[in-house]
């Protein structure tokens, strides 16, 4: 999360303020000044920013940091308003949450062994669809209400579909009751199911669609229905659940 910059009395110079400058406080080495200033302290009475005081303060590179963010006179009456970064509009959106788990994953999982481990998990004869999964799986990607919490979305953590634990990896695959549900239905026989999740936040509707193969790779049914569903993480678990339970008929 950042923030938009309206009269500059919510925002602490300690905080990140916009996409340009994130904690000075942490990123800037060489800076100088007191703690718990707000934002609005750095401009004159005519919303210019005060570049004495900057020079005295902060680094050079952090400088042209904050002299390039534009201080539109029609904002100084507004108040400051936390907006989502990765968009422009400042919305967040499930998808938004999503790429940007996926583009602040660990640089470390892709070197050494791990890029074995990816080699031969791409050589596999999977679906596309399930090899990208158990990449965001095994990198913790995947938009759990944890994980974005952790990358800075305030949202509450606590599991939507049983309200007994927080939504992370272990939980929704393993601790969740309609994880554990699904988890002790396993199939007898060998059947391949292909499914296909969607989520539309308005509304709060999902759909899903399934396929399902014998052994030999032969169709034998195929499905879609559309249900109540709260995340797009629970839509794509609820069409595979149902492309499970048609094939126990």
């Amino acid at each position: 999360m950042k923030w938009r910059i309206g009269n500059g009395e919510s925002i602490r110079i300690e905080e990140n303020w916009k996409q340009e400058v994130n904690n000075p406080l942490r990123d800037d080495p060489l800076f100088h000044g007191p703690l718990n200033i707000k934002v609005k302290d750095l401009w004159d009475q005519n919303r210019a920013w005060r570049v004495p005081l900057l020079e005295v303060m902060f680094s050079q590179s952090t400088i042209h940091k904050i002299m390039s963010i534009y201080l539109s006179s029609s904002q100084q009456s507004r108040e400051d308003v936390k907006v989502w970064a990765p968009m422009t509009t400042g919305v967040y959106s499930v998808k938004s949450g999503y790429y940007k788990a996926c583009n602040t994953a660990d640089p470390h999982l892709a070197s050494g062994r791990s890029k074995e481990a990816w080699k031969k998990l791409w050589s596999l004869s999977l679906h596309g669809k399930l090899q990208w999964f158990i990449w965001r799986v095994a990198n913790n990607v995947v938009p759990s209400l944890k994980n974005l919490d952790h990358r800075g979305l305030e949202v509450q953590t606590l599991c939507k579909s049983c309200e007994s634990g927080e939504e992370d990896l272990h939980h929704i695959f393993l601790d969740c009751i309609a994880a554990r549900k699904a988890n002790t239905q396993i199939l007898e026989a060998h059947y391949i199911v292909r499914t296909d999740g969607a989520f539309k936040k308005l509304g709060k509707q999902g759909a899903g669609a399934w396929e399902l193969f014998d052994s030999n790779g032969n169709l034998l049914t195929a499905g879609s229905d559309t249900f109540h569903a709260l995340t797009a993480l629970q839509a794509e678990a609820t069409a595979s659940l149902r492309g499970i339970k048609e094939a126990q008929r």
